[in-house]
């Protein structure tokens, strides 16, 4: 990976400014986790003077700390210096929402958590704890969760505003940029940008805010390339009480005007199928969101009269959980089997009509990693048998490799990759 980035590197050095040139040096740093500054050189085409100078201003502004001595093939000459970017420099704090409540990871530049905690949600509730978000579905401008981000931050033991890059909100929507309003769509609420502006205030740090979605992709990503599995073009799909996808081209986070790109969710499966928010009816999401799709069996199994399986039937009328779901797919519960073979043939005819007009075959479906390898092949038998089987050649789908919180640790690792501004 590194020498195929060198020749574009070198073509584009000549018209970057100082501060530029800076984040370039910091970025392949923390790429390739150590360096040298000769190897810096060698990458970039800068001078080893330039390259010293900006290593310098790194080191000086905590970002970057030597390391100790290289390795060298021979014993001949002096031992470079390594680099590596400084864990302890900054801090990134981040909060991922969702409809059950507000999760809090505060990272390091090493993306090691320092500290996390998790405030829930009690939609219409009056609650006399303290350590619950209380949503009132009215409330259009996102107050209450700019309230609780504001109370963790107080509260907070490890956080330092005077290491914080930013603070960082994930979550589950689009943002109308006309509208200055963020859709919470899973969450069935907005957060205006009048109110993410008055927390910046409050707060007196730069607030930014990603498509949970697009977070996910990115975290996925980044593990591949950290584990030798280097991706440039994926389609990751969230399924949670939605259905988002994040979509990477060229290495890249595809987003255009309002960060709209990837609503998978709303793809028709069916034609004249159920009504949906968005004003159109049979969309993915109205059927393989994970409460669509719990809701699904619960009814299947219900309507069951055979009487087998009977106990794993009770449980699943009683507490059902994706774990359980897959556990009675892999056992073979018809009722189960039947309403999760029919969501996974709609899911995959979003993932199939993606995939043709992306010409991304590389599909991650996360969210849904709990019901286990069964349903997972069964989506992918959907790849066999099939007319125009070239669209289908080299066609991958699995889950992810990330965890079911790696929204948050994406999202850091866009904000610094894409966004953090080094002041030198």
């Amino acid at each position: 990976m590194l020498l195929d980035r060198e020749s574009t590197i070198k073509l584009h050095n000549h018209q970057l400014t100082r501060e530029e040139n800076c984040k370039l040096i910091f970025n392949l740093i923390n790429s390739e986790s150590t360096l040298t500054r000769a190897e810096l050189v060698r990458i970039t085409g800068l001078s080893p003077s330039t390259v010293s100078s900006l290593v310098d201003d790194l080191v000086r502004a905590e970002l970057v700390e030597e390391v100790g001595l290289a390795r060298m093939a021979t014993g001949a000459g002096r031992r470079p210096i390594m680099l590596n970017v400084n864990p302890a420099g900054r801090q990134i704090p981040v909060f991922s929402i969702s409809r059950w409540g507000v999760n809090f990871k505060l990272f390091d530049l090493g993306y090691n958590v320092l500290e996390e905690c998790f405030r829930p949600c009690l939609c219409n509730r009056h609650s006399a704890n303290a350590d619950c978000l209380v949503i009132d579905e009215n409330d259009s401008s996102g107050a209450a969760y700019s309230e609780t981000i504001e109370d963790i931050i107080s509260h907070s033991s490890k956080f330092d505003a005077k290491r914080a890059v930013a603070v960082l909100i994930s979550y589950p929507g689009i943002y109308l940029e006309e509208d200055r309003t963020f859709i919470l769509t899973s969450v069935q609420t907005s957060f205006r940008r009048e109110t993410i502006d008055a927390l910046e205030n409050r707060l007196g740090l730069p607030i930014f805010m990603g498509n949970s979605s697009m977070s996910f992709a990115y975290a996925e990503k980044k593990y591949r390339d950290a584990h030798g599995t280097n991706v440039d073009d994926l389609i990751y799909i969230n399924i949670c009480d939605g259905v988002g996808a994040g979509i990477i081209l060229d290495g890249e986070m595809l987003m255009r005007s309002g960060r709209i790109a990837g609503e998978v969710g709303h793809i028709t499966v069916e034609i004249g199928g159920r009504p949906c928010p968005c004003g159109n009816s049979g969309c993915l999401e109205r059927y393989v969101n994970i409460n669509a799709i719990v809701e699904t069996v619960q009814d299947a199994v219900a309507q069951d009269r055979s009487g087998s399986h009977s106990d794993l039937i009770r449980v699943l009328l009683e507490r059902p959980t994706l774990e359980l779901i897959g556990k009675a797919y892999d056992e073979g519960v018809e009722p189960v089997r039947n309403a999760l073979d029919e969501i996974a043939e709609k899911l995959f005819a979003a993932i199939y009509s993606m995939v043709n007009v992306t010409g991304i075959k590389c599909v991650v479906v996360g969210g849904l990693e709990r019901m286990g390898e069964g349903f997972l092949n069964k989506l992918r038998s959907f790849m066999q048998g099939r007319r125009g089987q070239m669209w289908m050649r080299d066609m991958s789908i699995m889950y992810p490799q990330t965890g079911e919180q790696a929204d948050s640790v994406g999202l850091a690792q866009y904000f610094i990759d894409s966004a953090f501004t080094i002041t030198a």
